[in-house]
């Protein structure tokens, strides 16, 4: 009884919602992209489609129009997922399920005529109708039933059972079917068991068509259910994406990982024979919703040509290589547009919450299997190097030196073209080389290769403190919600100490508030954290220490060069805790050689951050959005100052022109004209005193004997 309640207010409550327009849902709760799927299209009542609640040639046209302005291709839509583009929200893409010979037939020119992309997912052992699909059987069954009288239902009713439950699964399954009159009850009740009937119970099943007279096997060879192999390749040389959709349509839910390993794997691998392509994307039949994403990412990881799965919860949060659609070919009276159809799937609470997106799908979740170190704490460093060999050797040592040993440390070697991989391997730690792709790639690749539950990121040229792991270990222990810790941290250079502590003297804006936890750490309040955030980046990467699930499921953003961390700890802040240790840990060389030494690149990274930030707020949190939305225009003069510091006057024009479209201010103005006069000997030097009134310290305390001061110790030498 309370099950039929719960229902009927999840319905009321639905129907309620589904009042909102479609507009107010896409602003309130926008998501990047909007996947749509169909099984079939046709103006006839089809025998063998009992089963199925489809649209009509003219229904699914609207449908086609509505969406024609907002569709994108499926190369944009992986891009999208895998944080490579960003569009404007709320795009949609078209899918197909189970492959029936329709989508040929009635939906492939529809499709053609309209310019629409699309995916076709075939379940691959039905293909050339090479076998029959149960449900074709009970569909011809269900139509057989409508035209029997009934003393024939009697009779079946009395051969095969000795009643008939009412239970809500039957019932609701009844709604589905798609009947062309009016039941008797004996037609009903027939109707219903059939629907209840064990799809493994051959003998009942068999006996049900022997004595209502349908022969399947015969069906199919005189009517086709299922595409053809070289249909699909049709589809396929049409630009449509082909799918796999497993082998036999079985629930995967119910299966063991090997059997749905086999059903993925051996169904994809029979679509790249047809079609050719070099990726197959998978969708679950029926569901997947409750199979673990742990699961398909090592799928993923040990079959790279596997691409994205597309499941059927609606407009559910998931990781990026997981595509949700909803259902949009089931009329409901006048209601079949597939804005209500949008509406109706937004109604759902579980379509209000943000986007868990991993930027890099292919970071598996589950550790390579290879002998763990079970010596130390169980946490893996990992270290990006790219010509670090004049450092590496003493980053490493303080590493090793630690009064709480690591389990291991990894040196992925980026590409160097110095010693810096043989210094790693003589110093005993694990290196992993790869091609020069960047920091973000090589803190992936560690993250892959890690086989412990934590993750202490370090860079090459950034020691530590013998205790670091030690007192960062103890606030996790005290603190057991927490997914991350991080520390303060010193700044030097070649010259000496420039910072002892980063967050007491630059970072003064960071208000430490959370649940103390002794030892000068604290459990941090996620709110202060967001708000200190965006102000300025106040982590220092080298003091970070992650779970190594969570950094597989964030990824770093390979296409963020110059703040792809900033872009990592925002997203890192959106629904985890951390821990905070009050003590410089970590001390942060600044040096030419450093990658932060690139202010412009910088400078651009976090324009980027920001604008992605603006873009998609499901992924960042709300105060994230709403701060970068205001101060973009900031963001993209400090581009255009950065280079105009550096002396780029084309792109500080370009950047301060990018300025201008979001919010016109004074400073920029006034700077603009200053990037075609300053370009001279003389300019130069005038640009350079320029910049020295607005860097230091005497500027920001508006001292004017100080600033003076200032700039002639500053410009002495050059003068």
């Amino acid at each position: 009884m309370s099950q039929v309640v719960r229902q009927g207010a999840s319905d009321v409550l639905g129907k309620l919602l589904s009042g909102v327009p479609l507009g107010a849902w896409e602003r309130a709760f926008p998501k990047d992209v909007l996947s749509v799927c169909y099984h079939v299209v046709s103006d006839a009542d089809i025998a063998h489609l009992k089963l199925y609640r489809y649209k009509s040639v003219s229904q699914f046209e609207a449908d086609l129009r509505f969406a024609k302005s907002r569709c994108i291709s499926f190369e944009e839509l992986r891009s999208v997922r895998y944080g490579h583009t960003m569009y404007r929200p709320n795009r949609i893409f078209f899918t197909f399920d189970d492959g029936l010979v329709e989508c040929y037939d009635t939906i492939r020119p529809l499709l053609l005529k309209h310019a629409i992309d699309a995916a076709f997912f075939v379940t691959t052992g039905f293909l050339d109708d090479a076998a029959v699909f149960p449900e074709t059987e009970l569909s011809l069954c269900i139509d057989a039933i409508e035209k029997a009288d009934d003393a024939q239902c009697a009779g079946v009713l009395a051969a095969v059972s000795t009643g008939v439950s009412d239970a809500i699964r039957a019932v609701e399954k009844m709604k589905l079917v798609r009947l062309r009159r009016t039941l008797t009850k004996l037609q009903k009740r027939l109707i219903l068991w059939l629907l209840e009937l064990d799809t493994n119970d051959a003998y009942k099943r068999n006996l049900v068509c022997q004595m209502l007279g349908v022969d399947s096997a015969a069906y199919v060879q005189k009517r086709p259910v299922f595409m053809t192999s070289q249909q699909i390749a049709t589809l396929a040389s049409d630009g449509f994406t082909v799918g796999a959709h497993s082998l036999y349509h079985r629930p995967m839910t119910q299966l063991t990982q090997p059997e749905m390993l086999n059903e993925i794997v051996m169904s994809c691998q029979a679509v790249r024979e047809i079609t050719g392509q070099e990726r197959v994307s998978f969708a679950f039949p029926y569901n997947g919703l409750t199979i673990d994403r742990h699961f398909l990412a090592t799928v993923k990881r040990d079959h790279p040509y596997i691409d994205l799965f597309f499941d059927s919860g609606m407009l559910r949060a998931e990781p990026s290589f997981v595509v949700n659609r909803v259902f949009a070919d089931d009329p409901m009276g006048q209601e079949t547009t597939l804005d209500y159809v949008l509406s109706r799937a937004w109604a759902k609470p579980t379509s209000w919450y943000a986007m868990r997106s991993a930027v890099l799908p292919a970071v598996a979740f589950d550790a390579p299997k290879r002998e763990l170190n079970i010596t130390g704490v169980p946490i893996s460093v990992v270290i990006p190097a790219y010509n670090a060999a004049q450092f590496l050797e003493e980053t490493i040592q303080s590493i090793q030196a630690q009064t709480l040993s690591v389990a291991e440390i990894i040196v992925v070697n980026d590409g160097s073209c110095d010693n810096t991989s043989a210094i790693a391997r003589a110093l005993g730690v694990r290196v992993v080389d790869q091609e020069n792709e960047g920091s973000s790639s090589a803190r992936n690749r560690g993250a892959i290769e890690a086989t412990q539950p934590w993750i202490a990121f370090a860079d090459a040229d950034d020691p530590w403190e013998p205790d670091k792991i030690e007192r960062q270990w103890q606030s996790l222990e005290r603190a057991p919600s927490a997914v991350f810790s991080f520390t303060d941290c010193s700044q030097f250079n070649e010259f000496g100490v420039i910072n002892k502590s980063v967050m007491h003297e630059v970072h003064r804006h960071f208000i430490q508030v959370g649940v103390p936890l002794g030892d000068d750490s604290l459990l941090c309040d996620r709110s202060s954290l967001d708000r200190a955030l965006l102000v300025h980046n106040i982590f220092c990467h080298s003091a970070l220490i992650v779970k190594t699930d969570t950094v597989r499921f964030l990824g770093y953003d390979q296409n963020l060069l110059g703040a792809e961390d900033y872009d990592f700890v925002l997203r890192l802040m959106r629904e985890n805790v951390g821990t905070y240790v009050d003590v410089p840990l970590v001390h942060y060389r600044r040096h030419s050689m450093a990658q932060t030494s690139s202010i412009p690149k910088v400078w651009e990274g976090v324009a980027a951050v920001a604008r992605r930030a603006i873009v998609k707020p499901h992924e960042y949190s709300s105060e994230a959005s709403e701060h970068f939305t205001r101060t973009l225009a900031y963001y993209l003069f400090r581009c255009g100052f950065a280079h105009f510091r550096y002396g780029d006057q084309t792109q500080a024009r370009n950047w301060l022109r990018q300025s201008f479209r979001e919010r016109i201010t004074g400073v920029a103005l006034i700077l603009y004209p200053l990037t075609y006069v300053l370009d001279n000997s003389f300019g130069r030097r005038f640009r350079d005193v320029l910049v020295t009134i607005t860097c230091c310290e005497a500027f920001k305390s508006r001292s004017i004997k100080r600033m003076l001061l200032s700039i002639v110790a500053t410009n002495k030498a050059a003068w």
